[in-house]
């Protein structure tokens, strides 16, 4: 069976997901004052290769998750919501429910280093 690196379609298809993803996150009030002085380009590609690492696909080489995430004051409901857009982005596109469910999985563990107030 193929990685889910590349039944999302590799880096151009995570990307493509991410960019739609963040016109989500950003029009959502609760989520959109983290991202006040983000450059969202670089966030973009940020989020393009940790999403490429988790499904197998080239290593991520950036900044950690938790010293990127360690300050903003991250909660539980936060993370959630970031994780719903990503599945209606998703879902939108007609990624299949069994991919989407391999994806979440795999992101799942990541908000033990993104959630940083109300461990």
């Amino acid at each position: 069976m193929e990685s889910l690196y590349l039944r999302l379609g590799r880096g151009q298809g995570i990307g493509a997901v991410v960019d739609g993803f963040y016109d989500r996150v950003v029009a959502d009030p609760s989520l959109a004052p983290f991202f006040v002085r983000t450059r969202m380009s670089a966030q973009r590609r940020h989020l393009t290769a940790v999403v490429a690492a988790a499904t197998g696909g080239p290593a991520y080489r950036g900044r950690s998750l938790r010293d990127a995430h360690e300050r903003l004051g991250i909660q539980r409901q936060h993370f959630d919501a970031v994780a719903s857009h990503l599945v209606a982005e998703l879902e939108s596109r007609g990624v299949d429910a069994d991919v989407i469910d391999e994806l979440v999985a795999a992101i799942a563990p990541l908000a033990d280093q993104v959630v940083t107030d109300g461990r």
